[in-house]
C-alpha cells in the first residue's frame, strides 16, 4: 500500500488531485478514495487538504465531471468531443459528503476516531460542527462542537447511541496531533483546548 500511495503522490497536481490515475487527466472523485486512505495511515490533515482540492474541482453548479483534462491556462474551455468528461458525476457528489463525515468521526476496527481529519478552515471563532445521527459501524453518532468567540478553545459534545460493546475506544484528534481518548463510550461533554 505504501509503495502505491508513493507512487499516487508522485502524480498530485493542483492541490492534491490525482491526474492520470488510470484515466487522461484528473479523475476528482478519485480525491475522495485518495483522502481516505490518507485517513487510514493517520494523515487526516493531508485528508483534509484532498476534500478541499476535490471541491475545487466541481464546476460551478456544485457537480462534477467523471474525467477532465488539466486545465493549462486560465479560462481554458474542454468540449465533450476533445475529453472534457463524458458524463456528470452523481456518485462524486455522494464520495464528497462521505469523505467530509470521515473526516469528523472514521472508525477503525473497533475504535472511532473523531475529529481526526477536521479542516483548520472550520474552527472559526463561533463555529459549530455537527454530525445529527451518523451511521457507523457501531450505531448512530451524535456529535457537535462548539468553537468559543475567541477561537482557541471548544466544547464537544459527543453522543453516541450505540450496541453495548460495539465501540471499544472513542479517540477525539484535536488540532497539532493532540489526541484525547474518551473513557467511555457514553454520552460526553469536552471541554478542548487547541493552539
Amino acid at each position: 500500500m505504501l509503495g502505491t500511495m508513493r507512487m499516487l503522490a508522485a502524480h498530485e497536481v493542483q492541490g492534491g488531485i490525482v491526474e492520470n490515475s488510470g484515466w487522461i487527466g484528473i479523475w476528482a472523485q478519485c480525491g475522495a478514495f485518495y483522502g481516505h486512505d490518507w485517513l487510514w495511515l493517520g494523515d487526516g490533515e493531508k485528508a483534509s487538504r484532498l476534500l478541499y482540492a476535490f471541491a475545487n474541482h466541481a464546476s460551478p453548479l456544485r457537480n462534477w465531471r467523471e474525467e477532465m483534462p488539466r486545465q493549462t491556462r486560465p479560462g481554458e474551455r474542454f468540449p465533450f468531443y476533445e475529453g472534457g468528461g463524458d458524463m456528470p458525476h452523481v456518485s462524486a457528489a455522494a464520495e464528497f459528503v462521505r469523505l467530509t463525515a470521515h473526516l469528523l468521526a472514521f472508525d477503525r476496527d473497533s475504535e472511532l476516531h473523531l475529529l481526526e481529519g477536521l479542516p483548520k478552515e472550520w474552527l472559526k471563532p463561533g463555529a459549530v460542527i455537527r454530525l445529527n445521527g451518523m451511521r457507523t459501524p457501531f450505531g448512530p453518532l451524535t456529535m457537535d462542537l462548539k468553537v468559543t468567540e475567541e477561537g482557541k478553545h471548544g466544547r464537544l459534545c459527543v453522543q453516541p447511541s450505540f450496541a453495548r460493546d460495539a465501540c471499544s475506544r472513542l479517540v477525539v484528534h484535536l488540532p497539532g496531533g493532540i489526541t484525547r481518548e474518551i473513557s467511555s463510550v457514553q454520552a460526553q461533554h469536552l471541554s478542548l483546548e487547541w493552539k
